[in-house]
C-alpha cells in the first residue's frame, strides 16, 4: 500500500483481493483443463477441447467459467495436462528472471 498523506490508498489490485475474498480461499494462477461447456456465440473452442492459461485468482478450482476472449491456448497433445499448466505464469517468472 502507498500512502498520500491524510488519504489511505489502496491499490488496484488490493482492490481486486479484497472483493474477492471468500470463507473459502482457492489457490491459483494457472490452469489445465477440459472444456465442458460454451456460450452459444464461442466459436474458437468446442465441447472436449483441452485447454490451459493463466487466470489471478481460483484457478485450482474444480471447474470455472471463462470469457472467450481470456488468454486460453489449446493444450500441445504431448503434454499432460501438470506440464501445460505451468508453461503461461513458469514462462513468465523464466522471462522476467533472465
Amino acid at each position: 500500500m502507498f500512502q498520500i498523506p491524510g488519504k489511505m490508498v489502496l491499490p488496484p489490485l488490493a482492490i481486486i483481493r479484497w472483493y474477492y475474498k471468500t470463507k473459502e480461499q482457492i489457490l491459483g494462477q494457472e490452469f489445465s483443463g477440459e472444456m465442458i461447456g460454451l456460450g452459444k456465440n464461442v466459436i474458437e473452442y468446442k465441447i472436449g477441447d483441452q485447454i490451459y492459461g493463466p487466470f489471478f485468482f481460483d484457478a485450482y478450482a474444480e471447474y470455472m467459467c471463462l470469457k472467450s476472449s481470456s488468454s486460453l491456448s489449446v493444450k500441445p497433445k504431448n503434454a499432460s495436462f501438470e506440464e501445460s499448466a505451468t508453461i503461461p505464469v513458469g514462462g513468465i517468472n523464466a522471462f522476467d528472471f533472465l
